[in-house]
C-alpha cells in the first residue's frame, strides 16, 4: 500500500524549503528528502528512498508519499521549513551529565544543499557546571540565521533560540525556558551554545542548524 503524510505551514519568504525526516525509537533522526518551493527549485532525496519516497509543495503545505509499505516504514515523521540558509553543519551534540542514575537520550534542520550530518561529538559535565557547544557552518549568503534545538529522550525536538549572523547580526530570539541559563553566539563560521548552571533536565540531544 502508500501513504501521504500532509505537513501545513506559513512564510513570507518567496523562497523556501520543505525538509522531511523519520525517528526510529531510541534513534536520531534520520533525513529523508527536501524539496524547495516558491523562488527556490532545488530538491534533493536520499539513496534509501528514492525508489518509494516522493514529496510535492504548495504555498502552504507539503505532501511526503511512501508507497510499498513495510513494516520498516515505521516510525514518526517530521517535517520542517527552511527559509534561511546555511551550507553545512559541522556538529550534532549529546550532551551527558554526570551521574549514576542519569541516561543520556529533535529539526536538525539541515543546510540548504547539504542534508547530511558531519560528525557527532559527546559532552560530559556536572550538574551546577556550564558547557559550551560549538557548531561550524559555511555559506555563500551575507546574511545567515543560526538555531538551536534540542531532544530529550523519547521526545520530540524543542526549539532553543537562534541568532543572526554575518548581515543579520542583533537578530535573536529565545524560547521562554532558555532566557535565563542558555545563551548563544555567532561569527562568520561558526555558532556556540553556552548553558549555565547544569541540571540532569538538560541532558539532551543538542542540534544546530
Amino acid at each position: 500500500g502508500s501513504v501521504s503524510l500532509q505537513c501545513s505551514f506559513s512564510t513570507s519568504s518567496s523562497g523556501y524549503g520543505l525538509y522531511w525526516y523519520r525517528q526510529y525509537p531510541h534513534t536520531p533522526l534520520q533525513f529523508i528528502l527536501f524539496k524547495e518551493g516558491g523562488t527556490w527549485s532545488g530538491e534533493h532525496t536520499e539513496d534509501f528512498a528514492k525508489d518509494r519516497f516522493s514529496s510535492a509543495v504548495d504555498g502552504s503545505s507539503t505532501t511526503l508519499t511512501i508507497t510499498k509499505l513495510s513494516l520498516n516504514d515505521s516510525a514518526v515523521y517530521f517535517c520542517a521549513l527552511r527559509a534561511a540558509q546555511c551550507r553545512k553543519m559541522e556538529n550534532t551534540l549529546n550532551v551527558y551529565l554526570k551521574n549514576d542514575s542519569c541516561q543520556g537520550g529533535c529539526g536538525n534542520v539541515p543546510a540548504r544543499g547539504c542534508p547530511s550530518l558531519i560528525r557527532q561529538t559527546e559532552v560530559f559535565s556536572e550538574e551546577g557546571e556550564s558547557v559550551t557547544l560549538s557548531c561550524g557552518y559555511s555559506t555563500d549568503k551575507s546574511a545567515a540565521i543560526l538555531y538551536w534545538f534540542r531532544q530529550k529522550p523519547h521526545s520530540g525536538l524543542e526549539y532553543i533560540q537562534y541568532i543572526g549572523a554575518r548581515g543579520n547580526r542583533g537578530a535573536n530570539h529565545a524560547a521562554y525556558f532558555a532566557r535565563v541559563r542558555f545563551g548563544s553566539s555567532a561569527d562568520t563560521d561558526s555558532t556556540t551554545l553556552r548553558i549555565s548552571d547544569l541540571s540532569l533536565d538538560d541532558t539532551a540531544v543538542y542540534y544546530c542548524a
